[in-house]
């Protein structure tokens, strides 16, 4: 996942790392982080589940590396909702929309595939509700950690014999959750780096010698 990673990277970067941070926009409260977190741990750790399933089902461990996966993400990404929410509220609203739309079209297609499947029952529905919601929350950094991921997978599945079809698929979605998690922590980092807190800073050390 080296790959997506630096793909994320480059793709979010927030412009304020190359600007002057507009820190009179930037304000947070009490509601905004408790908000903030219950949204980030539930993106966070649906998104680390999903993200997890395909690869974890080919560990001993199976249905406990999915759990520690969820758990995991859901932690990053309450911590990173508690201190967006205390530095940029709109922000916070802006992810609690996106989860919305996410719960809507998630659900939206339950409904479609349960008119024509008679064992896709209403927790499916509401299943894909959920995964919706929690890509919505992140929509950005997931949806690029999808591409980066199956690209990725797409690669390995042409390049290695043993990494099969299904394997491309969980690549992707481990993408999806990297990408989403990744977000969540690039929005509190910009934000606490907008209003004076941890600049958001790479060093890259260079050697030149002849």
């Amino acid at each position: 996942m080296a790959a997506a990673l630096v793909i994320l990277a480059t793709s979010l970067t927030p412009s304020s790392a190359f600007s002057q941070p507009d820190t009179e926009s930037l304000t947070g409260s009490t509601a905004a982080q408790i908000g903030g977190g219950l949204l980030g741990f539930y993106s966070g750790a649906v998104l680390g589940s999903i993200g997890a399933m395909i690869p974890c089902n080919q560990t001993y461990i199976g249905i406990r590396c999915v759990q520690l996966s969820g758990a995991v993400k859901g932690m990053v990404g309450l911590v990173s909702g508690l201190s967006l929410g205390g530095k940029d509220t709109e922000r916070i609203e802006s992810a609690a929309v996106g989860s919305l739309i996410g719960f809507g079209a998630g659900a939206a297609v339950g409904l479609v595939i349960r008119s024509q499947s008679p064992i896709f029952g209403w927790a499916d529905v509401a299943t894909l509700g959920m995964v919706g919601g929690a890509w919505g929350a992140s929509w950005l950094g997931a949806t690029v950690g999808l591409a980066g991921g199956a690209v990725i997978g797409l690669v390995l599945w042409q390049a290695i014999p043993s990494f099969d079809l299904p394997n491309a698929a969980g690549a992707a979605l481990a993408g999806m959750a990297l990408g989403g998690v990744t977000s969540w922590v690039i929005r509190a980092v910009d934000a606490s780096a907008s209003t004076g807190g941890v600049p958001l800073e790479l060093s890259v050390p260079l050697t030149v010698s002849f």
